[in-house]
């Protein structure tokens, strides 16, 4: 109502033809009837099908993550993969990476997967690539928990940015201050959005343009400054 709405009608979308949903947690699939209400959407991809179903008007067709096949948009490739067996809640996140030729980024958006489900992700080679001169974004698992964001995970990852969805002063405190380190010890750039606000990534031939809309609010919107 605040946030996705607005900032989607200001970019001019009409239609969300993929709609993916890691699971069913209200933090991630709260708020989709009001979605909904203001646009038409094509398919919806989730890995708990059930829960998000439920929030969703009757009717809507909502597919599994697991057996998608990878999908082309224009230059980029989406790819989906939800660790198998019967399992719910964070574990049950639908991870969707973003790849792209030109440039040479890739994007990986995890959900809330917990340190076992990293393994899990990893000892499958083909959800990444592996060649060195690629860009790499990973959004942090669970908000940057200590839950997840292994050591194994990071190393493997090694992102050259390294992003945080989390609130100002949370009560959760995310993200953990030891998973923080993880990933500036491997040389990754950090954002978060408890401090950026929005974060906005633009694929461009020479690379990734990354912006933050806290850099440009006016003064008295903005946190202070660091001393």
């Amino acid at each position: 109502e605040s946030v996705l709405i607005p900032n989607l009608t200001a970019l001019g979308v009409r239609r969300i033809d993929t709609l993916v949903i890691s699971h069913g947690d209200g933090d991630h699939a709260g708020g989709l009837p009001l979605l909904f209400d203001r646009f038409e959407v094509g398919r919806v991809i989730t890995g708990e099908t059930g829960r998000v179903a439920d929030k969703l008007p009757e009717g809507v067709n909502v597919r599994p993550c697991s057996g998608q096949v990878d999908v082309r948009m224009g230059e980029l490739e989406l790819a989906f993969w939800r660790n198998p067996g019967r399992i719910e809640g964070n574990d049950a996140s639908c991870v969707l990476t973003v790849s792209s030729t030109v440039p040479a980024v890739e994007v990986v958006l995890p959900g809330d997967i917990t340190r076992r489900v990293e393994e899990a992700f990893m000892a499958r080679t083909d959800n990444l690539g592996n060649d060195a001169d690629h860009y790499r974004v990973v959004l942090a698992p669970h908000h940057g928990s200590k839950t997840s964001s292994s050591k194994s995970w990071v190393a493997r990852m090694v992102p050259d940015l390294a992003l945080f969805s989390a609130g100002y002063r949370h009560r959760f405190g995310h993200p953990h201050a030891d998973v923080v380190e993880r990933y500036r010890s491997v040389g990754s750039d950090i954002a978060n959005t408890a401090t950026s606000g929005a974060i906005r990534l633009v694929l461009e031939p020479g690379g990734v343009l990354t912006t933050e809309a806290r850099a440009g609010a006016p003064f008295w919107i903005r946190k202070p400054e660091t001393p």
